[in-house]
């Protein structure tokens, strides 16, 4: 159960440094793939919006199970699944097909 708990902390952490992205550093990201994915300005403004909306969704999910004695690790990742999930989904329909192909990669 230890080793759990631990594995549970662990996951956590990765979760809450990739959640801590806020709007600059979301604008960051989207300057660096403008070029090499070829996004318009409308693209790159709509990424950026989507990722700040994707932060702020993660943060609620962590915030869900942070304070939980013993967090139900399964329905934290299906929670965190989810999130991903809809941000993908709604990413792909910024993207272009050339564009989503680049990505991939």
């Amino acid at each position: 159960m230890k080793s759990l708990r631990t594995a549970v902390i662990a996951l956590f952490c990765v979760l809450l440094s990739v959640s801590s992205a806020g709007a600059q550093e979301s604008d960051e990201i989207v300057a660096e793939l403008k070029a090499p994915l070829g996004l318009s300005d409308e693209q790159a403004q709509q990424m950026s919006a989507l990722m700040t909306k994707y932060k702020d969704q993660m943060d609620k999910t962590l915030a869900k199970h942070e304070d939980a004695e013993e967090p139900d690790v399964e329905s934290m990742i299906a929670d965190v699944r989810g999130v991903r999930d809809g941000y993908r989904k709604e990413l792909s329909t910024i993207l272009s097909k050339e564009q989503k192909a680049k990505n991939s990669k």
